[in-house]
């Protein structure tokens, strides 16, 4: 099954605290969380514009998969993800948002 290159998960930010901060949608591309590399965590740097920039490395990341992603017969899952605020430290964006 090939992958969605549109795929829309949700994210949630929570400050270095755990305090809930915001969340909102980002479209990751083709980017996977168990892949292996950096290429989920880069591409929520590059397509989030949900919080400013100073956030990278400030903030615990929470990924979750969409119900109306469910809805695509061809759909095989999203694995949600806890992403802690140093994991992202020395990233920067590299290229304009997905819509």
């Amino acid at each position: 099954m090939e992958k969605r290159e549109d795929l829309i998960i949700k994210v949630t930010f929570f400050k270095e605290s755990g305090k809930y901060y915001t969340h909102g949608k980002v479209n990751i591309g083709k980017a996977r969380s168990w892949e292996g590399n950096d290429s989920f965590k880069q591409a929520i740097v590059d397509n989030q514009t949900i919080v400013s920039d100073s956030w990278m490395g400030n903030m615990h990341v929470v990924t979750e998969d969409l119900p109306e992603n469910m809805l695509d017969p061809n759909y095989s899952g999203f694995s949600s993800r806890l992403i802690f605020d140093h994991e992202f430290k020395g990233m920067k964006q590299t290229g304009k948002p997905k819509g």
